[in-house]
């Protein structure tokens, strides 16, 4: 079994040493992030592991990588947050796809056409792209009733500009939209895609012919990582430690608390059933049953990587 991880960082407490100077006092205040951009290098990298026996088989410098997904023998990763990399499965990048309305990107899925579908977190928005660059479909959280930072101030976004290398901090984003899945059919829209909102610890489903969108769970604690397995719905209620399931209309939720766990970035189905979990704080990959809710198996690595997303590959 390989597992591909991705790590944001390879040197952390540059990024701890940033927060500590510039985030937001949460027992202060109702909101969590930043006001200030920072500049600063911050590596990355990405990893391929032998899971059964816990060893690296091959990594790459990147520079933040945090989204990704596969297929066949493709894999497709945000690279510095502003453009995606298309690799090979010996990590060899093959070429770069842009465009203007890329930023701060924190998930990437290859939907059922085969399409790219985006969380360009930075604009609070959700763009969709053919695997040449081209522009297929566009939202902005800011022009549906979403346009009022953390702090009160009203956001507007110029789509005439190349957003690529500006820099936009957390809590001057609306709702830090950080991950969205193509599901098709449901219950709500015709075409619905799910993402999840930050800021709001909300999860919208989003029509992808109007651009109309419900509110359709609330109430979690900074989620993130929203896929769709056959007919399920799995995501991470971050800060609360819970995974939270749903079927494929957002119903049925059950949410499952791991003891033990400190911020749960992401999760993942494994082939075997079981499911890896991406243990941020205690520096760990962590594959659990929960048939028996036990841990089976962990990784731990080094402190000065953060680590972002898990997926086997193989």
């Amino acid at each position: 079994m390989e597992i591909l991880a991705t790590f944001i960082t390879d040197r952390f407490s540059v990024l701890k040493d940033f927060w500590k100077r510039t985030k937001t006092n949460k027992k202060k205040a109702k909101f969590y992030g930043t006001d200030e951009s920072e500049n600063l290098d911050l590596g990355g990298m990405i990893l391929i592991i032998d899971w059964k026996n816990k060893k690296i088989l091959k990594r790459k410098k990147i520079k933040t990588p945090a989204g990704f997904d596969f297929e066949r023998n493709k894999i497709y990763v945000n690279t510095s947050g502003n453009s995606i990399s298309q690799l090979s499965k010996n990590l060899i990048i093959k070429k770069r796809i842009t465009h203007p309305f890329l930023n701060d990107i924190h998930s990437l899925n290859v939907t059922f056409s085969n399409s790219l579908l985006i969380a360009s977190t930075g604009l609070d928005a959700i763009i969709e792209l053919d695997k040449r660059g081209n522009e297929l479909f566009k939202w902005f959280a800011t022009d549906y009733g979403y346009n009022i930072d953390p702090r009160g101030r009203r956001r507007k976004i110029d789509k005439k500009i190349n957003h690529r290398h500006k820099k936009y901090p957390t809590l001057k984003q609306t709702t830090h939209l950080n991950s969205a899945i193509y599901v098709g059919k449901t219950k709500h829209f015709p075409k619905t895609i799910y993402c999840s909102l930050f800021h709001q610890g909300e999860i919208i489903a989003v029509d992808k012919e109007t651009g109309n969108f419900k509110v359709i769970l609330r109430n979690l604690n900074h989620p993130h990582s929203i896929y769709k397995i056959k007919n399920k719905i799995i995501l991470s209620d971050t800060e609360s430690n819970n995974l939270v399931f749903a079927d494929i209309n957002f119903g049925n939720i059950r949410k499952i608390k791991l003891k033990g766990f400190n911020w749960i970035q992401d999760v993942s189905l494994l082939k075997n059933g079981n499911f890896l979990v991406c243990d941020a704080n205690n520096n760990r990959i962590v594959e659990v049953n929960l048939k028996i809710k036990k841990v089976v198996s962990e990784f731990h690595f080094n402190k000065e990587w953060r680590i972002y997303q898990t997926k086997q590959i193989k």
